[in-house]
């Protein structure tokens, strides 16, 4: 079990993997600048390290955020955004 401990913010993970449980599982993460974390993700080349994630640059969705879609080499998707309109 490891904590991973961002600011006040905290969550676990564990050595316990499920198939079926992490293709259907989000993660949603806010952050002040999705361009800032689409920037990183592209700079570590993360498609070329893990040929089987998907990455999407961060677009303004209908209900108001603007959000960058990634699947980790486990499946999980995360929807990292921002509130920002430009």
């Amino acid at each position: 079990m490891a904590e991973l401990q961002i600011g006040s913010f905290r969550f676990l993970l564990q050595n316990y993997y499920v198939q079926s449980y992490a293709e259907n599982f989000m993660m949603h993460l806010m952050v002040e600048d999705a361009d800032a974390w689409w920037k990183h993700i592209e700079a570590v080349a993360l498609k070329g390290k893990y040929p089987a994630i998907t990455a999407k640059p961060p677009a303004l969705q209908p209900w108001g955020l603007r959000v960058l879609y990634l699947t980790d080499p486990t499946g999980v998707l995360w929807h990292i955004a921002d509130r920002r309109t430009q």
